[in-house]
């Protein structure tokens, strides 16, 4: 892919190709690059926003992930992929955001209720009902 890249630089698929591998061989950083340039040069590709959106998710990069994502669902409003993506984000986030997890994933529900992505956003949901919040401790009185 690189020798590819340097006859094309702009080869956004040998991009996409390289950044993959890089991202599984664990080196996030230069992967995170390549999904920058390809998405610039290719930026109505709901999958590859998709693709770096869960990346960067996985990087802990959650604000990169969440513009990736809403642009990812502006460009394809009726995919549920993006919001249920979304919604993985908002769950797992540091800090987690529930709130907007289970918005996303009722979102899913309302656009999709037989896809793939319903049924898991209805798992997620039951997982998060089942979840206890976190309490503060009580302190004893003495």
């Amino acid at each position: 892919m690189r020798a590819r890249l340097q006859k094309d630089p702009n080869d956004v698929n040998a991009m996409v190709v390289l950044a993959g591998l890089l991202a599984n061989d664990g080196q996030s950083d230069e992967a995170v690059q390549w999904y920058d340039k390809a998405v610039g040069l290719r930026s109505n590709d709901v999958d590859l926003r998709m693709t770096f959106g869960e990346l960067l998710t996985e990087r802990g990069d959650d604000l990169d992930a969440e513009i990736q994502l809403k642009k990812a669902q502006e460009l394809a409003p009726t995919n549920p992929e993006p919001l249920y993506l979304l919604g993985q984000l908002y769950q797992h986030g540091d800090p987690p955001r529930p709130s907007d997890a289970t918005l996303e994933y009722q979102q899913v529900l309302k656009l999709a209720p037989s896809s793939v992505y319903a049924q898991r956003a209805k798992d997620a949901l039951t997982q998060m009902s089942a979840t206890p919040s976190a309490t503060p401790a009580s302190t004893p009185v003495p």
